[in-house]
């Protein structure tokens, strides 16, 4: 696995497509359900590898499977987090209160994706994680 790209960074669009494809059980189902090309979304999960410096999918020649590594499965826990934090803002109800503290909660799961990327960092260096 190639270390993360220092000038490159996540990015929201990357980790939504991170959370379709993961929903289907294989990278050519996702590849159905989505519309892009299995080429496509096995390049999409190879980026978030590369930014994140370890591997988040297994892969096995001959197969399809789409399961997650240990990485995989946390960093999707943090991602749908985030998601429903930022589903749950709503600026025009009339209650800004409400607003900023749903505001506050996203800003405290965003926090927590960037040290979990840092602490992935950490884990696929100690291991030597090549993917």
């Amino acid at each position: 696995m190639n270390t993360p790209n220092a000038k490159a960074r996540l990015n929201w669009n990357l980790l939504r497509d991170f959370l379709i494809i993961v929903r289907y059980d294989t990278f050519a189902d996702a590849a159905r359900a989505t519309g892009i090309t299995r080429p496509a979304i096995s390049r999409k999960i190879s980026e978030l590898e590369r930014l994140l410096g370890c591997a988040i999918a297994h892969r096995q020649r001959g197969r399809s499977d789409l399961t997650l590594t240990a990485q995989g499965q946390h960093l999707h826990k943090i991602v749908v987090a985030f998601a429903t934090q930022l589903a749950s803002l709503d600026y025009g109800s009339g209650a800004p209160q409400e607003s900023l503290s749903t505001l506050r909660e996203a800003e405290a799961v965003l926090e927590a994706a960037q040290r979990l990327v840092k602490t992935l960092h950490a884990e696929c260096a100690a291991r030597g994680d090549t993917g």
